[in-house]
C-alpha cells in the first residue's frame, strides 16, 4: 500500500500450498483493502492481482472500487476515529469498519463516475507495472556489472 494506488508486488507471501490451504481467503484484482491496524491504519489501495490479506487489512469487493478508494481517502481521518483508544495503538475492528457508512451518489452517478475513474485507474496500474519491470531490468543489469 504505502501511499500506492494499486499494490503491484508484496514484502511477504504465502505459498500456493499454503494458500490453497484457505481457498475462501482469495480476493480478486481490483479489491478496495484498507489497514486498519497501527500507524497505517487508514490506508487505502487495490489489487492488482489476486491475493490475501492478513488481518491487519479489510477487503472489499464492489464493483465501485476506484470511488471507494477516493471516499475512504477523502474520510481517513474520520475512518481512524473508529479504532481510536481500543489498545495502545489504532485498531479499527471488522465490525465498525463493516458498519461506516460513505456518503454516496444515485446509482447513475456512480456508474458514470466508476467508468470515467476506471480509465485512469488503469492507465496509473499500467504505469505501476512497467515501473516494477524497468525496476526489475535495473537490478538485473546491476547486478551483471558488479560480476
Amino acid at each position: 500500500m504505502h501511499g500506492n494506488v494499486y499494490i503491484t508486488s508484496s514484502e511477504c507471501s504465502l505459498s500456493k500450498a499454503e494458500a490453497d490451504s484457505q481457498k475462501n481467503k482469495y480476493i480478486p484484482e481490483n479489491t478496495f483493502v484498507v489497514a486498519c491496524i497501527g500507524a497505517n491504519a487508514g490506508e487505502v489501495a487495490l489489487t492488482s492481482y489476486i491475493a490475501q490479506t492478513n488481518q491487519q487489512i479489510n477487503a472489499v469487493i464492489s464493483k465501485y472500487p476506484c470511488f471507494l478508494y477516493f471516499s475512504i481517502k477523502a474520510h481517513t481521518a474520520e475512518l481512524r476515529t473508529l479504532g481510536e483508544g481500543s489498545s495502545t495503538m489504532i485498531n479499527i475492528n471488522k465490525t465498525s469498519f463493516e458498519k461506516y457508512e460513505l456518503p454516496t451518489p444515485s446509482d447513475n452517478t456512480l456508474q458514470q463516475l466508476e467508468h470515467k475513474l476506471s480509465i485512469v485507474f488503469s492507465t496509473i496500474l499500467h504505469n505501476l507495472q512497467e515501473i516494477d519491470r524497468l525496476n526489475e531490468t535495473k537490478d538485473l543489469l546491476v547486478t551483471q556489472l558488479s560480476h
